[in-house]
């Protein structure tokens, strides 16, 4: 069992946290995880996929696609340039989410990103201020008080769209919250 979060899984996290694609991420795992589901035991047949299934498919993988190129493979030096020219760009291109609060967000959100990890050395560092190393245990939640902590203190650093929720996500996703509960196939024992 882990009892030490992983530098290497916070690095591949922050990269995936200027994405777009967070928000489908927090809306599954908070709101449409199929109890019992085991996808171990599942393999995608795509011949045998509904044309809807086919299509959803077709559009979340033009859609991941698309963010990506659109944010330069989410580097964070180059995000951290965008000016109003980029971002016009962004509001132009038909390929991801244009919503001009996010947009400007996400570049907002990538230099302070960049700022914390420069005061602290790295965002993993910055994450150990606040969790000590440990990895919390816990199921049935949501929120707790680690990711109010941080939620506020990166809403008062100025990040926008990054309450308690979303950050309970990230903390999930990236191994300092371990929350499979026993009837998940990841569900591990303390």
């Amino acid at each position: 069992l882990p009892n030490r979060f992983s530098g290497k899984a916070v690095m591949e996290g922050q990269r995936k946290f200027m994405g777009t694609l967070w928000n489908t991420y927090a809306f599954y795992v908070l709101y449409a995880n199929i109890d019992g589901f085991d996808a171990t035991k599942y393999s995608l047949d795509y011949d045998k996929l509904t044309v809807m299934d086919k299509w959803l498919l077709s559009k979340l993988n033009k859609l991941i696609q698309s963010v990506t190129e659109a944010y330069d493979k989410f580097d964070l030096k180059k995000v951290c340039t965008y000016d109003e020219d980029k971002i016009n760009e962004l509001l132009d291109n038909k390929g991801i989410i244009r919503n001009k609060l996010k947009i400007n967000a996400s570049i907002g959100n990538s230099r302070i990103f960049k700022a914390i990890s420069a005061e602290y050395g790295s965002f993993y560092n910055y994450l150990k201020s606040f969790s000590g190393d440990a990895v919390i245990f816990e199921t049935g939640k949501t929120t707790n008080a680690l990711s109010d902590a941080i939620s506020n203190d990166l809403q008062k650093r100025g990040m926008k769209f990054v309450g308690s929720t979303i950050i309970y996500s990230y903390l999930q996703a990236v191994g300092i919250i371990y929350s499979h509960d026993e009837n998940c196939f990841l569900h591990k024992h303390k």
